[in-house]
């Protein structure tokens, strides 16, 4: 029996020495007050002496990650997605990993970017997991590209137990990026396939509120093409005569002419108090 262990045993044995090895390293370079060493071990050499303890090796590496991201030094977002890709390459369920990689281990807007690919590379592993679009979608929305995170969320929203509330997050970020005709159509394509009256309902109102969002940017547009200038409000349009009467908001709110002249991604665009 001792024969038939023998080889995994002396493998886990030599892992562990080397992984002590590589920590009591980092501890001393750090003692000697000169750069650290970032090391992971390559995946083609953990695979081999790891045998039929992956998934124990992959919580290591897991675990080793989760505890450098209190660390500032600039070179740890790198190391902290080294050790999670090296933990999903051996255990491919630890899909926690990446919401770790991609969403907890950026610090700050310049770091989002490798969080992203981080999750995209989950995606690819993982089609199925509706959660990576869904953290994908929230990253591109803190760097305001809202088209992008619509995208995601759309994505994520198709997917095998996705909460409905997803698709409502779809529609929310076509708006948010400028593009509510995108948001309209999404909603609508969605009309046949919904069966729940309350639900029907809901999503009938968000589409009605995107179409006169729509409607009204349009009026907006032919109204600086006759008087080469924009307007500073919505009645405007209702003085000159290019509409009857402000659409009514189906959610109660009204709508305005959003004010942020200093940005031309927002010049003639409609805004909701919802």
């Amino acid at each position: 029996m001792f024969k038939k262990f023998k080889l995994p045993l002396i493998g886990c044995i030599v892992f562990f020495l080397a992984l002590y090895f590589s920590f009591r390293l980092e501890k001393s370079s750090a003692q000697l007050k000169v750069k650290k060493i970032f090391y992971v071990p390559p995946y083609s050499y953990i695979n081999t002496i790891s045998g039929s303890f992956k998934v124990s090796v992959a919580d290591i590496f897991y675990i080793r990650a989760i505890l450098s991201i209190a660390e500032e030094e600039k070179e740890y977002l790198d190391y902290i997605l080294s050790n999670l890709r090296l933990a999903v390459e051996l255990d491919p369920r630890l899909t926690s990993a990446y919401i770790i990689g991609g969403i907890v281990a950026p610090r700050g807007k310049e770091e989002i970017p490798q969080g992203i690919q981080f999750l995209k590379e989950g995606m690819a592993r993982n089609p199925q997991e509706w959660r990576i679009p869904f953290w994908v979608a929230f990253n591109y929305f803190q760097l305001e590209d809202y088209l992008k995170a619509g995208q995601y969320y759309k994505i994520a929203s198709l997917l095998p137990d996705a909460p409905r509330y997803l698709k409502g997050l779809t529609a929310w970020s076509y708006y948010k990026g400028g593009k509510s005709d995108l948001g309209a159509l999404f909603l609508e394509g969605m009309l046949d396939s919904v069966n729940d009256p309350g639900v029907l309902k809901s999503i009938e109102r968000k589409v009605e509120w995107l179409k006169n969002i729509v409607f009204l940017e349009k009026k907006i547009a032919e109204f600086k093409n006759i008087f080469g200038q924009w307007p500073k409000d919505l009645n405007e349009l209702v003085d000159k005569g290019l509409i009857k009467e402000i659409p009514k908001d189906p959610f109660g709110k009204g709508y305005y002419l959003d004010d942020r002249w200093y940005d031309s991604r927002y010049v003639g665009k409609v805004k909701s108090r919802f």
